[in-house]
C-alpha cells in the first residue's frame, strides 16, 4: 500500500446508500472473522446482522433506537472511511454519547459546565486485514476526532479477547475505566467482556499523530461532506 493511494472520507451514517453499508458490514465480517476471536463464524454473522443489511444500517443511523443502548443519547453521527482506489478498507464510527436520564442527557449536551460529561464514542472500527499494521485505523480516528473540543473525553468499548484491539488501546495510552460481560453474541453464547477505555480527544489525537503520517494527511484539506477527498 502506498500512503498516497489511500483517500479518506466523512459522512454522517444517514448519508451512506445501503450499497455502501452493505460494503461497511462485508469489511466489519471480514476483520472479525480474521482476528482470531474464540467465535464461531456463526456468532459473528448474529452480532453484524449479516442476511440483514436494514437492521445493520439502522443501528448506525439511529443508534438510541434499540433496546441494547437504553438511557442514552447520541449526536454529531459520523462514519469515516478508507479506501484504495474503489476498495473500502477501512471504517470507523464516531458519536457525542451521553448516558442518564432524559433531563441529565439534554444538560450533558447543552450546558457548558457539564459538556465534560459529553464523550466522543468511538463505537466500532475496523481494517481490511491485507491493510493492518499500516496505521489506517490511525488516520481514521485522527479524522473522527480532529474538529472536536481539546477537553472532550473519548471512550471505546474493546472486548478483552481480542487481543490485537486491548493492545491497540494501551499503545495509545487510554485508561481502562470500567468492564462488563454482555452477551452480544446470541442467546446461549459465552458472554464477552467488554472494557471501557476513555482518554481526551487532545492526548488520543496527540497519540494519533505519532504513529501514523497517514493521519498527518487529515490536517491539510478536510471537509465533512461526501465529496470531501484528501489526499
Amino acid at each position: 500500500m502506498a500512503r498516497e493511494n489511500i483517500r479518506l472520507q466523512s459522512a454522517s451514517p444517514s448519508e451512506l446508500y445501503s450499497e455502501e453499508w452493505l460494503e461497511v458490514q462485508k469489511l466489519m465480517r471480514y476483520a472479525l472473522s480474521s482476528a482470531g476471536l474464540p467465535r464461531t463464524q456463526e456468532e459473528i454473522d448474529y452480532l453484524l446482522h449479516w442476511g440483514d443489511l436494514y437492521s445493520f444500517r439502522e443501528s448506525r443511523v439511529e443508534p438510541g433506537s434499540g433496546s441494547f443502548n437504553p438511557n442514552q443519547s447520541f449526536a454529531n453521527l459520523q462514519t469515516v472511511r478508507a479506501f484504495d482506489g474503489a476498495d473500502l478498507v477501512g471504517y470507523l464510527y464516531c458519536a457525542d454519547n451521553t448516558s442518564g436520564s432524559p433531563l441529565l442527557r439534554w444538560s450533558k449536551m447543552r450546558l457548558p459546565h457539564l459538556r465534560h460529561k459529553k464523550y466522543a464514542w468511538l463505537r466500532e472500527v475496523a481494517t481490511h486485514p491485507e491493510y493492518q499494521g499500516q496505521h489506517v485505523a490511525s488516520a481514521l480516528g485522527y479524522l473522527a476526532l480532529k474538529d472536536k473540543k481539546p477537553k472532550q473525553g473519548v471512550s471505546a468499548y474493546v472486548w478483552r479477547e481480542n487481543e490485537a484491539a486491548m493492545a491497540a488501546a494501551a499503545s495509545l495510552e487510554m485508561e481502562a475505566t470500567d468492564s462488563q460481560h454482555l452477551q452480544v453474541f446470541g442467546e446461549g453464547t459465552e458472554p464477552v467482556e467488554q472494557i471501557r477505555y476513555a482518554s481526551s480527544v487532545y492526548d488520543l489525537t496527540r497519540e494519533l499523530l505519532k504513529r501514523s503520517e497517514l493521519a498527518k494527511l487529515a490536517i491539510s484539506r478536510t471537509k465533512t461532506q461526501r465529496n470531501a477527498w484528501l489526499e
